[in-house]
């Protein structure tokens, strides 16, 4: 990994190539590698920005971009490759720069959220799964990573977004329910349109957006298994 403390930039990429906290199967830990592949064909100078038709507009033009490479992983010792990412965005933030993970399976999602110590935070969360079952004590996979990152005293509102389909139950529910989770359905967004739900998320403040391709219509991201 690149030395982050000579990082000067306003976005940095950190790669998490972990899928010990998957329950079925593994894969995801090959995440950040093919997500830098396929971004060598597009192949654009960051700094000028990107440009949309829509609007006829340039966002981020003049920032500056690093991809401060991937988290040493310490296979069978989940709690100190977890230990590492908190090191490694704590750096980043320190920085000041803008942390953008990529993973890796949703279980990461913990100490990345823990290294914005005394940080106030909404955090949105894009799932087709509430993520919200019970672990054993002390346990961290990608279901039950809401539950051990909302008593995280920095996360003010969890706002859970896309939910949809079979796997989610009555007992992740219940415990969405306790954690006083704000649930936006994918069932409501048909109804209602995208921008229905956008207008639930209070603007204003400090915002983590937490991402499982899962949330995708499964014929745009056929390559997850549990979508």
């Amino acid at each position: 990994m690149p030395d982050i403390e000579k990082v000067q930039a306003d976005f940095a990429v950190l790669g998490v190539p972990f899928d010990e906290g998957t329950w079925g199967q593994p894969g995801e830990r090959y995440g950040p590698r093919e997500m830098r592949e396929s971004s060598q064909e597009y192949n654009h100078d960051l700094t000028e920005g990107f440009y949309y038709i829509d609007g006829d507009r340039t966002t981020l033009k003049g920032k500056r971009w690093v991809d401060v490479g991937d988290v040493n992983v310490m296979p069978t010792t989940p709690s100190r490759t977890n230990d590492l990412v908190t090191e490694a965005v704590k750096k980043i933030l320190a920085k000041r720069a803008f942390p953008i993970v990529i993973g890796g399976d949703h279980s990461i999602t913990f100490p990345v959220v823990r290294a914005f110590d005394g940080v106030r935070l909404t955090l949105i969360h894009l799932d087709a799964h509430l993520d919200t079952w019970n672990g054993g004590p002390g346990n961290l996979d990608h279901a039950t990573w809401v539950v051990r990152t909302a008593n995280l005293p920095q996360v003010q509102k969890i706002v859970q977004i896309g939910m949809r389909g079979i796997a989610n139950d009555s007992e992740a529910m219940g415990n969405a329910r306790a954690l006083h989770n704000q649930i936006i359905t994918s069932e409501e967004i048909h109804r209602k349109g995208v921008l229905a739900a956008l207008a639930q998320v209070s603007p204003g403040g400090n915002i983590y957006v937490s991402f499982d391709v899962d949330v995708m219509d499964p014929t745009l991201a056929p390559g997850t298994w549990h979508a």
